[in-house]
């Protein structure tokens, strides 16, 4: 049994222009999304990827470990193993400087030409069961989010070691992943 619930699930804000919050609250086009790292708190990033002309490939859902200073990274469980770290840049109006938010690859890193513009937050707060300890509260969430980290370097860490030699038997490679995942989150009580 977990030691936290969610409550309050989930708080969302969106992009002024975006299609998916007919009803939902926006951010300030002023001020733009608060994109902050707060303990006890976690972030889902939505984002939308479309090519050069504007076709729409789709949209993605990452979870937002660190904010440097414009300087993102975040965690896709559609690809964990990869460290993923995106520029943050506001587009708007004179007036609404901060309406629009977009992702730009370092140099040299992203060659296919794609954008990607954030259009929804959701914020999931952690509590703990009986209500009582807030510090139990920040353990958990932490707790989570240091399993996650050690969970990506280790399996980096396996393919890094396997990958020259696995590569020409990709399904042998998925297994040989998915028995180390299972070993390391048994050893991290998972």
């Amino acid at each position: 049994m977990s030691p936290f619930c969610v409550r309050n699930v989930p708080f969302l804000r969106s992009a002024p222009n975006s299609p998916h919050a007919a009803l939902s609250p926006k951010w300030s086009e002023v001020d733009g999304p608060d994109l902050s790292t707060t303990e006890g708190e976690l972030k889902i990033l939505a984002y939308t990827v479309a090519t050069a002309d504007g076709t729409v490939r789709g949209r993605h859902f990452v979870l937002l470990r660190q904010n440097d200073g414009g300087n993102i990274s975040f965690l896709n469980p559609g690809s964990p193993l990869k460290k993923r770290n995106f520029f943050i840049e506001y587009r708007g109006t004179a007036s609404a400087t901060k309406q629009r938010v977009f992702f730009l690859s370092p140099a040299g890193v992203d060659k296919t030409n794609q954008t990607y513009e954030l259009n929804t937050i959701f914020n999931v707060r952690l509590i703990p069961d009986n209500d009582s300890d807030q510090n139990d509260d920040r353990a958990s969430v932490e707790t989570i989010r240091s399993k996650m980290e050690i969970l990506a370097m280790r399996l980096r860490a396996f393919l890094a070691q396997r990958l020259v030699r696995l590569q020409h038997f990709p399904r042998l490679l998925r297994i040989q992943i998915l028995i180390q995942m299972k070993m390391v989150l048994t050893e991290l009580q998972w």
